[in-house]
């Protein structure tokens, strides 16, 4: 029974410390290093990605340092004219976090779990607090996370073709993170907070990516889609046949002529208007 309630104890300890975290990647590169007698091809990816929560499920803090609060749709210029608000610790939504894939095999892996006790390590995450150095010539903005995962043959020569293919937002990581006891907290309505101090190495447990493609939303329903309402398609101008454009054409040359010969006629009007007033000795 003690080593049933121990397992249990352990179990429970892992999901109140393990936190998953949602990576959106918005771009990334390819690392092709030269041929090696151990790895022929070797190479590595690296993503460019933030943490995106669901709303209100989870906050992540890392650090001590106090620094004005990252204001996400204004300008980046401070302005004097307005107190500069200032928080404590650097929310990990504010901070990049670089994500490396590794491409290992099964003799790694196995190498990997002798060393650490019959389990490979999967990924670390680290994090790096900002430098500035007082002569100025390093002046680090926002201090730096990375993270590190490794992965199959197959499944990096999958996710290599698609990044060659990249479109933004069209996957989303999730890695599981074990952070020390004692930084993780559980709200009932705000979910769970993570407030963690950066020191030392965070083992990566877990990680997945998940690849999204038309339409794969099971809330979406066929019949739904079948009435939908189509949208109203623009009008287009309006070209008139060739036929009518000649009738057109016509009645401008008639009234053309017409406007021509009023002049003339009242002119004449006039002139024997003028005759008749003489010969009638109206003037004397």
């Amino acid at each position: 029974m003690a080593g049933e309630h121990s397992a249990l104890g352990q179990t429970l300890d892992r999901m109140l410390h393990e936190v998953s975290l949602k990576l959106t990647p918005e771009g990334g590169r390819i690392f092709v290093d030269n041929a090696d007698l151990d790895r022929v091809d070797q190479c590595s990816i690296e993503l460019k990605c933030w943490f995106s929560p669901e709303l209100f499920s989870l906050d992540v803090t890392i650090g001590s340092e106090e620094h004005p609060r990252v204001k996400l749709f204004e300008d980046d210029e401070e302005d004097t004219s307005k107190e500069v608000e200032t928080e404590v610790g650097w929310r990990l939504s504010d901070v990049p976090v670089m994500l490396t894939l590794h491409r290992v095999d099964e003799a790694w892996l196995k190498g990997s779990a002798e060393k650490n006790d019959g389990s490979p390590v999967l990924g670390h995450f680290h994090y790096y607090p900002r430098v500035n150095t007082a002569d100025g010539v390093i002046r680090d903005k926002r201090p730096t996370v990375t993270a590190w995962m490794a992965l199959g043959a197959d499944n990096f020569a999958l996710v290599r073709s698609r990044l060659l293919d990249f479109k933004r937002f069209d996957f989303e990581i999730g890695l599981t993170i074990a952070f020390p006891q004692g930084t993780v907290d559980r709200h009932e309505l705000m979910g769970r907070s993570v407030r963690w101090d950066g020191e030392g190495t965070l083992p990566v447990k877990s990680g997945s990516i998940v690849w999204r493609k038309e339409d794969w939303s099971p809330d979406w329903h066929r019949k739904e889609r079948l009435i939908e309402k189509p949208q109203p398609k623009a009008e287009l101008p309006y070209d008139p046949p060739r036929e009518h454009l000649e009738a057109m054409e016509v009645s401008r040359r008639i009234e053309a002529a017409l406007s021509k010969l009023s002049t003339p006629l009242w002119i004449a009007v006039a002139a024997l208007v003028a005759m008749a007033v003489r010969q009638a000795g109206w003037f004397g």
